[in-house]
């Protein structure tokens, strides 16, 4: 199953992106993905109640962001943006370019961005 898979794109809203086909994805293709990018971090990640127990850990690009603005755009689980915020942890020594969402960015250590040459935030309207 995708051993050799470099870069993933998960576009849109619906069918939402489920901690299942993520744990498999990382599970697979973890060593050697490059690329990673969600455009809407699905709130079916944290209602699942499963959290990740694998990440990839050689990113060089990591893009989570919201494709929209609904009421569940805005409202991430905590449970979600905690297993964000471990894939960038881990990814850490080989991220060059990263956009995330600002709930993530608060959760990630100063090290998590020292080696990044792009760095883009998405802030929410939730922001404070």
């Amino acid at each position: 199953m995708l051993i050799n898979l470099r870069s993933f794109s998960w576009d849109g809203e619906r069918p939402s992106l489920s901690c299942s086909i993520l744990q498999a994805l990382f599970s697979a293709s973890g060593k050697t993905l490059k690329e990673f990018s969600m455009t809407t971090l699905s709130a079916q990640i944290g209602r699942e109640g499963i959290p990740l127990t694998s990440t990839p850990t050689r990113l060089h690009t990591l893009f989570i962001s919201h494709a929209g603005i609904g009421a569940d755009m805005l409202s991430i689980d905590e449970q979600a943006v905690n297993s964000m915020a471990r894939i960038l942890e881990a990814n850490a020594h080989t991220l060059v370019r990263l956009t995330i969402l600002s709930d993530i960015l608060w959760l990630c250590s100063v090290p998590s961005f020292v080696g990044l040459r792009e760095l883009g935030f998405v802030f929410t309207e939730n922001f404070d």
